[in-house]
């Protein structure tokens, strides 16, 4: 059985100018049904969105997951295996995220990344193994979307 699409959105303080747009992707996404939704501050995942409730899960509790938590079970690249994961967010967590690119299909809406950027972030790339976008706009997601199958 094919599972959904992972939804997958940076909540920490980086990101917290996006929260706003992220805010109306997971209420959107949650009404279509096809998601499963992940808040995962600099790519530790922390809470599932629950659609019968309308609230966010607890996924590892740091008293009673120490052990998950210790073995990293809680970072984004031990997390998903074989999954479509749409992560939303920033360079924080990079170490976990190019990872989990070589086991996922993962497509990095990064708030802040450009392709003219003569930078560090650009060399990290030849690590990353997904698609990467621009997306620091409502306008950049909808122009984002329409490029994506």
């Amino acid at each position: 059985e094919r599972e959904n699409i992972a939804l997958v959105l940076d909540s920490s303080p980086s990101c917290q100018r996006m929260a706003k747009l992220y805010s109306k992707m997971a209420f959107l996404s949650a009404k279509l049904g096809c998601l499963d939704i992940y808040l995962a501050p600099n790519a530790f995942v922390t809470h599932k969105y629950n659609i019968r409730t309308g609230e966010y899960d607890v996924i590892f509790d740091k008293d009673d997951d120490k052990n998950s938590i210790v073995l990293g079970l809680d970072k984004l690249h031990n997390f998903f295996k074989n999954r479509v994961v749409l992560f939303f967010g920033d360079w924080d967590g990079e170490r976990y995220i190019l990872p989990a690119s070589n086991h996922n299909e993962l497509h990095w809406f990064h708030s802040e990344f450009s392709y003219d950027e003569d930078d560090w972030s650009t060399s990290v790339l030849k690590d990353y193994h997904g698609a990467i976008y621009g997306c620091s706009t409502r306008e950049d997601l909808i122009s984002v979307i329409k490029t994506i199958r």
